[in-house]
């Protein structure tokens, strides 16, 4: 039986303005409200040295069912989210990401 679907993602985005961490937040609200089949999704800041390899922001976002991994990749405020991340991020910087059923 298919089950609901955890997705991470990491990131390595350069130093943001308070103003640019809001639209990023901002923008996440908007998915949780606006794609269906997202059941929860949150961006945050690493805290912790050492571990994080680089990476400097983390997203989290929790999925109905495998279906949801399709539609939240095309619907057009998360295509909104990607060019937002895509220019925080440092050069050369490629995000890690993790899909898996829970």
């Amino acid at each position: 039986m298919a089950g609901r679907v955890e997705h991470v993602v990491f990131f390595m985005l350069k130093d943001l303005s308070d103003q640019e961490r809001q639209e990023l937040q901002d923008q996440v609200s908007v998915i949780r409200s606006s794609v269906p089949g997202v059941l929860e999704i949150s961006l945050g800041k690493n805290i912790t040295e050492g571990r994080n390899n680089g990476y400097t922001y983390g997203l989290r976002a929790l999925f109905a069912d495998r279906e949801t991994i399709k539609v939240y990749a095309e619907h057009e405020e998360h295509v909104k989210l990607v060019k937002m991340l895509r220019a925080a991020s440092l050069p050369n910087a490629t995000p890690v990401c993790l899909d898996w059923e829970l």
